[in-house]
């Protein structure tokens, strides 16, 4: 978003309860006037099963043409205030969320692993997601990495590196491969507990 952009949104925005946004709006969907940005409290959507929190940094409002997801319910959990952004004064940053979920939505829903989360969760993991490409032999995550979300495989091959008793150097043993499809760097459950090194590409082809 450009700093005109920002500049615009910051001119034309207000400061909102947390009770009066659970009032006027229609759950996540808003009230289909404003872009709905928390600074402070938390509030509890109900869209799937067990439901989540939104908090500080978090936002709702914005919908995505052809693709449907339930509003459900938010609650009040932390009293607090939330920044009111007339969607018309903020289009060109909703225009760059349509195009990213026009991009990943349809490899998110062929994933079997994310069939579980509700439809809105990842329509919120497109807006935050980007696409890298990795050429044969680079280092996709290592031991301590920082890095905090998932990788999705649309192309291309990786291999887990982890050590064995017959090659205790992580670099020496392939202990599994991800394929199309595949995610990886939640959660070491994906592959077992016995596959904690690095992860790099493994095909000829570059990796996305």
């Amino acid at each position: 978003m450009s700093l005109e952009g920002i500049s615009e949104a910051v001119l034309y925005a207000r400061t909102m309860s947390t009770t009066e946004v659970v009032t006027r709006s229609s759950g996540l969907r808003g009230d289909g006037v404003h872009l709905f940005l928390l600074k402070s409290g938390a509030l509890r959507a109900k869209a799937g099963p067990r439901g989540f929190e939104l908090r500080r940094g978090d936002y709702f409002g914005e919908t995505y043409g052809d693709v449907l997801f339930s509003p459900g319910l938010l609650e009040e959990a932390v009293r607090g205030v939330v920044y009111c952004i007339p969607l018309s004064h903020c289009r060109f940053l909703c225009d760059a969320w349509a195009g990213r979920v026009e991009a990943y939505y349809p490899l998110l829903r062929q994933s079997a692993l994310l069939q579980a989360l509700d439809v809105w969760t990842r329509l919120r993991m497109c807006c935050c997601a980007t696409q890298r490409v990795f050429s044969r032999g680079d280092v996709v995550i290592s031991p301590g990495d920082s890095f905090k979300g998932i990788f999705l495989v649309t192309a291309g091959m990786f291999g887990v590196l982890g050590p064995t008793a017959k090659s205790p150097r992580a670099q020496d043993s392939l202990s599994g491969r991800l394929w199309r499809r595949g995610v990886f760097g939640a959660s070491p459950m994906q592959f077992g507990d016995n596959c904690h090194g690095e992860l790099c590409g493994d095909e000829q082809l570059p990796g996305r």
